[in-house]
């Protein structure tokens, strides 16, 4: 060989192996990446959520979470598109009224939800959350993260100074209503949905018709309410409507008469406990008004029936053929309800109720609650186990009340009674009307 061509060679080697030296391992470098699409899309709530994925890559190299915000309305609409394009996310927050039809549209895999439950540990979660979710004898169409349970919210001191009973019944709610409404002053005895449109007079109307026993399915899960149940919680609400503010009273009504003092009970969630303890963006209540203020959560109905209407969000986990996707999905659902549940739950404080019970003493300790009467915050926590729903009730599960929720039947109804176009011993009939026409579609 000419010896001039040696230096070339020479180099020519030297580089060859430096790039080989150069070259990703695949074993090391490969990443399984799945989608989380989530609910919780404010600006605030997505960075959280990104530094938990974050972390979770830390622990975990080889996987890569995608954090995809998706509001909750719109979620039917984009699950059912993706679908039908074959590339479903892996992860998926979801409301507890979705659960039932979207694992009926074979979009939640039941057993690897309950896989997860079981390697967390049944026992550390509160059992209301789980019975809502169960499928089965073993699964469950989703593992539950967090929740709420509508309280009645009342002024504590006021109820003192007139020597009251709190609201925790029919009879107690109503005197109340009563004895504090001063509408000439703008004082309101109580507020309560009474606005068609709104999902928050679904709400208020619900926890009611719990309390009074009444449900909307059999054990069968047939259509069949009781129509005299039915016609004594339309009374009352009527009863009760009548000591609200004027007008169409939804969530936004609630929270503002209240944080003006100008309301001595309202029904809502628990994510008015900043708002309360003086941490709200528009508006800054009176000093101490979470000190004077608190909670009834189950109430009791007529007929001695206790009960409480709440919500449930979970972490779908959608069918996967990959099983190194199914195992990076389970890890990251595992991982946000443990080394990352109590930012999870810190994302809103009052809101996001645990529903696993060892975190329920430093979830209490957040600075919002120390301004609460002692207590509060806890009893937040073991509502979870009351919380019941229509629908999810008598061991049945039936996909017709997300139609009813949906077309909002009953916030239509209380508009035309609210209004006297309609009787309530009609009220019956003119529902049973409009269910029929959804079942015969």
């Amino acid at each position: 060989m000419n010896s001039k061509k040696w230096p070339l060679l020479l180099l020519s080697i030297l580089v060859l192996i430096s790039c080989m030296g150069c070259r990703k391992n695949p074993e090391i470098d490969a990443k399984i990446p799945i989608e989380f699409w989530t609910s919780d899309t404010e600006q605030d709530r997505i960075e959280t959520q990104q530094q938990l994925a974050d972390r979770f890559s830390k622990k975990f190299p080889k996987y890569q979470v995608k954090i995809i915000g998706v509001q909750e309305d719109l979620l039917p609409q984009r699950l059912a598109a993706y679908k039908a394009g074959g590339r479903l996310p892996e992860v998926v927050r979801i409301g507890m009224e979705y659960t039932s039809g979207y694992v009926d549209d074979n979009l939640l895999d039941t057993k690897t939800a309950g896989e997860v439950i079981s390697e967390l540990g049944e026992d550390s979660f509160f059992s209301g959350p789980l019975q809502l979710l169960k499928h089965g004898n073993k699964d469950y169409a989703a593992v539950p993260i967090d929740g709420w349970g509508q309280c009645i919210w009342y002024r504590k001191d006021w109820f003192e100074s007139k020597n009251l009973e709190p609201p925790s019944s029919w009879r107690t709610l109503l005197l109340a209503a009563e004895t504090f409404h001063k509408p000439a002053q703008q004082i309101y005895g109580i507020v309560l949905g009474t606005d068609p449109q709104q999902i928050y007079t679904q709400q208020t109307f619900e926890h009611l018709a719990l309390s009074n026993g009444l449900y909307l399915f059999n054990s069968a899960g047939e259509f069949n309410p009781n129509s005299r149940r039915l016609q004594e919680t339309l009374s009352f609400y009527k009863q009760l409507a009548a000591f609200c503010p004027p007008g169409n009273n939804s969530w936004r009504e609630a929270r503002k008469y209240y944080l003006t003092e100008r309301a001595a009970m309202i029904f809502y969630s628990p994510y008015i406990v900043d708002d309360i303890a003086g941490f709200a963006d528009d508006h800054q209540p009176t000093e101490n008004l979470a000190r004077h203020t608190d909670l009834v959560s189950a109430l009791k109905g007529p007929h001695g029936d206790l009960a409480l209407y709440g919500q449930i969000e979970s972490l779908g986990i959608t069918p996967i053929q990959d099983e190194a996707k199914r195992q990076a999905a389970k890890e990251w659902v595992k991982y946000l309800l443990t080394e990352g549940y109590l930012d999870v739950c810190f994302m809103s404080p009052g809101g996001k109720v645990p529903i696993r019970k060892h975190v329920v003493t430093r979830w209490q300790s957040h600075k919002y609650f120390s301004l609460y009467p002692p207590g509060l915050a806890e009893r937040l926590a073991q509502a979870m186990d009351d919380i019941e729903r229509w629908g999810w009730t008598l061991g049945h599960r039936s996909p017709l009340i997300t139609d009813i929720y949906g077309q909002k039947l009953f916030p239509a109804l209380l508009g035309e009674l609210l209004e006297d176009k309609i009787k309530i011993e009609d009220a019956p009939e003119w529902l049973n009307k409009r269910v029929n026409r959804i079942t015969t579609k």
